[in-house]
């Protein structure tokens, strides 16, 4: 009777040990969720801040497709150069 006594108080220990770790996992992801989702909502709410007031004065300024003689990639606001060989992350912006 002791033996069995002796396993299930180490089956009991196991568990809960278990439940500790994952009550830890669970806090931290948790924590992660709530910060991306407060990020989220911020970005959400810069974004909508600048597309009210730059609207007008994007649609105002036209944008032109070119770099010197180089084409370019409109993305958004930001133009890049099409990628070519020998062009690295130094290039001039």
């Amino acid at each position: 009777m002791e033996a069995r006594e002796a396993a299930a108080r180490v089956r009991v220990e196991e568990l809960e040990s278990q439940v500790a770790e994952l009550t830890a996992r669970l806090e931290a992801e948790r924590e992660t969720w709530s910060r991306l989702r407060m990020t989220r909502e911020m970005v959400a709410e810069v974004v909508a801040e600048m597309s009210s007031s730059d609207e007008a004065s994007v649609a105002e300024q036209p944008v032109e497709p070119t770099a010197g003689d180089q084409p370019v990639r409109v993305v958004g606001a930001i133009m890049a150069p099409h990628w070519r060989e020998g062009l690295s992350v130094d290039a001039p912006h």
